[in-house]
């Protein structure tokens, strides 16, 4: 059962926001040996809370996990995983003193929230953008 020992050291890498080299080994191999994972809300939903948990600690790392969550809901069409990747790229870039991109993913984040209606979110992206 391979499969499963992959899967699961995979699952303890993200639980544990390790980004060290056994977890990139593991996902490597994973990748080499099966198909993409099937897109859906939760996958989407899942790479922006594992983006926002590592941002402090591994901003690099946590920019390509917004990128690829910000592709699959583009694929989607899932706005909100758009909007939330869009404001955690927003946070790497801030992080990274990258302050025109990361205003630029912020007011991309914003547009998708005020189209939703959604003005909780649409007050945390504001409180990132007066942190610039």
């Amino acid at each position: 059962m391979p499969y499963k020992c992959h899967l699961w050291g995979i699952i303890l890498c993200v639980f544990m926001n390790s980004t060290g080299g056994y977890c990139q080994a593991t996902v490597e191999k994973f990748d080499s040996q099966y198909t993409s994972p099937t897109i859906t809300v939760t996958l989407i939903d899942s790479l922006n809370k594992t983006a926002f948990s590592i941002f402090r600690t591994n901003p690099a790392e946590a920019k390509k996990l917004a990128l690829t969550a910000l592709q699959y809901s583009k694929q989607l069409n899932y706005l909100t995983g758009e909007g939330k990747a869009s404001n955690y790229l927003g946070i790497t870039e801030h992080v990274a003193g990258k302050y025109e991109s990361a205003v630029a993913y912020y007011k991309h984040a914003i547009e998708i929230f005020q189209t939703l209606k959604d003005t909780t979110y649409l007050g945390k992206i504001y409180n990132n953008m007066a942190y610039l």
